[in-house]
């Protein structure tokens, strides 16, 4: 039966590309910083949230982060903090995690 879950779950959402490995998973999407509006980003997390729960998966929300990549050189306005939501628990942005062992920062930096 897991396997009709993971197959599955790339379905549930039109705007994030899914990367699954064991019982991780990121999404990522290709957004524009200067026409980006969150509520499309909240409304394909609550359709991500309603899809678990239908199938009766479970998201850790605590350790749910999301990241904006940006090229070093074009730095974001400091006040750039999105309400990012999931079931209407707000999720943290950060600027550097560990991807499948990889260390990786907002600017695509190795170090």
């Amino acid at each position: 039966m897991f396997l009709i879950y993971v197959n599955d779950m790339a379905v549930s959402s039109k705007l994030f590309n899914f990367i699954m490995y064991a019982d991780d998973t990121t999404l990522l999407s290709t957004l524009r910083i200067n026409t980006f509006d969150h509520t499309i980003i909240n409304k394909e997390l609550e359709e991500i949230f309603r899809w678990l729960t239908a199938n009766k998966l479970s998201l850790n929300v605590r350790k749910t982060k999301y990241m904006i990549f940006h090229n070093r050189q074009k730095k974001l306005p400091a006040l750039l903090n999105y309400d990012i939501k999931i079931n209407d628990t707000p999720i943290a942005r950060v600027s550097s995690f560990d991807f499948l062992g990889l260390s990786l920062n907002e600017n695509m930096n190795w170090k």
